[in-house]
């Protein structure tokens, strides 16, 4: 976990990933991104080494606010697909 102080004069750290140099200024946010970025990033001989460590399983509390955000992102995709697709069709009648 890397703290960075930002440019601006509130002196506001942020969060950066170490996978993908994404920041963040909340802690809660960082830490659930990490999470899914180190998984999303991992080669497939580095998720089954980690599949064998049990101990570095996130647990019940972390998949939740996993699940969580990911119902939430993927509900923000669908509505924006919605727009597009209305806005596409608009475009093609005119």
């Amino acid at each position: 976990m890397k703290k960075m102080a930002s440019l601006s004069q509130t002196e506001i750290l942020k969060y950066e990933c170490g996978y993908c140099n994404k920041s963040y200024k909340k802690q809660t946010l960082y830490h659930k991104h990490v999470i899914l970025c180190e998984i999303l990033r991992k080669s497939i001989i580095e998720r089954k080494n980690e599949n064998e460590k049990i101990d570095n399983t996130p647990s019940i509390p972390e998949l939740f606010d996993i699940i969580k955000s990911l119902v939430i992102r993927h509900d923000q995709l669908e509505k924006k697909i919605e727009k597009m697709s209305t806005w596409v069709n608009s475009a093609k009648r005119n």
